[in-house]
């Protein structure tokens, strides 16, 4: 059974007090109710890591796959409380997405030929 903790609040000007389950320190979420589940769990990366080591960490861990890369770090900074590893991992998404669309605008497009297409000469 859960730790129970006795709350007391004000309400309408009287004292009401109750039991409330225990979720330990303010600002935590306890190892059980963690729903963020990342498909690489060790992936090198550390907000203390200079910028081209952090990205270099995370290319190796998803295999050079650019995209699967920035997509960890959007999920990273979307679930993360602290603002540094936040910009960070946000800093380096947008860099891998960058790296990305570069990397696409060289590549030649395919021609579609449809009905509306203007006869080739």
């Amino acid at each position: 059974m859960k730790k129970k903790i006795k709350v007391i609040q004000q309400r309408n000007g009287k004292t009401v007090s109750f039991l409330v389950p225990d979720k330990g320190k303010p600002g935590t979420t306890p190892e059980n109710e963690h729903w963020y589940h990342p498909q690489v769990q060790d992936t090198g990366w550390q907000k203390d890591l200079p910028e081209a080591e952090r990205r270099e960490a995370m290319l190796q861990a998803h295999k050079g796959d650019v995209r699967a890369a920035g997509r960890a770090m959007i999920a990273l900074a979307n679930v993360t409380n602290d603002l540094e590893t936040s910009r960070k991992a946000r800093d380096d998404a947008k860099y891998f997405f960058r790296q990305l669309k570069k990397d696409r605008i060289f590549q030649p497009r395919r021609l579609r030929i449809t009905k509306r297409t203007p006869k080739l000469r």
